[in-house]
């Protein structure tokens, strides 16, 4: 009962460590905000945590799903069209940014 909550944190630390280095490179489509955005994921994090608890092998897959494709949202005005700054469009709305 004690290893799935032990993974459980793991996971949550490296996630969080993940997103603090990769969302300061996203830049808003939508009112050109550089704050970082918002992290979300499809699915609920109450099921995954059940999952993880319960049903161990579940919770792994559903996790994993989970992670696969995060989307970013601005926090400003809430678009989620949060895109990389290293992107032709990203480059395109930073150098307005910069002008």
């Amino acid at each position: 009962m004690l290893l799935p909550a032990l993974i459980l944190l793991l996971y949550l630390v490296v996630k969080a460590i993940v997103y603090e280095k990769s969302a300061k490179n996203y830049v808003c489509a939508e009112c050109y905000s550089t704050r970082k955005p918002k992290q979300i994921h499809d699915g609920s994090t109450a099921m995954e945590i059940i999952l993880w608890i319960f049903v161990l092998p579940f919770g792994f897959f559903y996790t994993m799903w989970r992670g696969l494709n995060p989307r970013f949202e601005c926090k400003d005005c809430h678009s989620k069209r949060a895109i990389k700054r290293s992107s032709p469009r990203g480059q395109e709305i930073m150098a307005k940014i910069n002008k």
